[in-house]
């Protein structure tokens, strides 16, 4: 019996230690900055500041039909997932399209990348500051800078209730 008792609490030690700092782990993982919340993510009223000034571009990188229907004003349309066989996928050339479009890093401008919600975007800014371009995050994408009252270019007048 005492060697069955021994042999637990060999056991049982460990393994309550590990359960304790995987919690401690968990607790401290949510305590810190959420990367989507990092230094690159740009509020709507900043996001149109910025583009009101010189060497500002808004890329949006939603599917052209997307774009299509609505926009941000003076937006360039480069999409960075597109519709694939299970769903969106990566487009491969994304940073190839926007190296055409806009040229290598030290020439290009400062992007601000866009999206519906700011999930996208996210991906896409990541893809361009990892190449060496210039470029942050709208937070909350196109939805939240139309909650903020901001200017949107719809394709025709029919689709003015999409944001109250």
């Amino acid at each position: 019996m005492a060697k069955v008792m021994l042999l637990l609490v060999f056991i049982a030690l460990p393994l309550s230690h590990s359960f304790m700092v995987a919690r401690m782990v968990a607790r401290r993982n949510l305590a810190s900055p959420s990367p989507l919340y990092s230094s690159f993510q740009c509020p709507p009223p900043k996001a149109q500041q910025l583009l009101n000034s010189p060497g500002h571009v808004y890329l949006d990188v939603r599917t052209a039909d997307e774009f299509n229907a609505y926009k941000v004003p003076r937006s360039f349309n480069i999409p960075c997932f597109d519709a694939g066989t299970y769903g969106l996928e990566p487009v491969v050339d994304f940073v190839d399209k926007v190296r055409e479009t806009f040229g290598d890093p030290g020439l290009a401008p400062t992007f601000i990348v866009g999206c519906k919600i700011g999930q996208r975007s996210l991906a896409g800014m990541d893809r361009l500051r990892a190449e060496g371009y210039n470029a942050v995050n709208l937070d909350g994408g196109i939805d939240m800078w139309a909650g903020f009252g901001l200017p949107i270019e719809y394709a025709d007048s029919s689709n003015d209730d999409l944001f109250p």
